[in-house]
């Protein structure tokens, strides 16, 4: 589909009703994810092991870092 060639104050109007659009898109992911960060949690029972080239890791090193 090819965009059509309109005046200005019809381009205005097309690219007012578009940001409204935008916009409630925007808040709608920032809902979404508000309800992400609201999740329950759980707990990790199992000592997880991440490896690098320097070091070696737990879960339990980072929340004792992170004061859990």
């Amino acid at each position: 589909m090819e965009p059509q060639t309109v005046s200005r104050e019809e381009w205005l109007k097309a690219r007012e009703a578009l940001l409204a659009k935008e916009k409630a898109h925007t808040r709608a992911g920032d809902a979404l994810a508000a309800e992400r960060r609201l999740l329950p949690r759980v707990r990790v029972e199992k000592d997880y092991r991440f490896v690098d080239g320097l070091a070696v890791s737990g879960l339990r090193r980072f929340s004792k870092a992170a004061g859990n």
